[in-house]
């Protein structure tokens, strides 16, 4: 049930990003900023806290590259 109140909640943000991102009176530059600092401000705590549980095991070649293959969407979308 938590997982699905947090899906829930997670995509009720992004598909508001959109509508933030107009508001501000920025360029897209500054917005990719923000996003990141923001995002980073409320992560952060939670890696610190959940760091040995979600630990990945270095020898995984696909957790890697999905690693990856993230940071790229995330950086071609900024």
């Amino acid at each position: 049930q938590h997982a699905r109140l947090s899906l829930f909640l997670g995509t009720l943000c992004i598909s508001w990003a959109p509508i933030f991102v107009r508001w501000i009176d920025a360029g897209p530059t500054m917005i990719g900023v923000y996003r990141c600092g923001i995002a980073a401000i409320i992560l952060l705590p939670f890696l610190i806290w959940k760091r040995k549980k979600l630990a990945p095991q270095t020898e995984q070649r696909t957790y890697w590259l999905f690693i990856i293959l993230a940071g790229l969407a995330f950086a071609l979308d900024l």
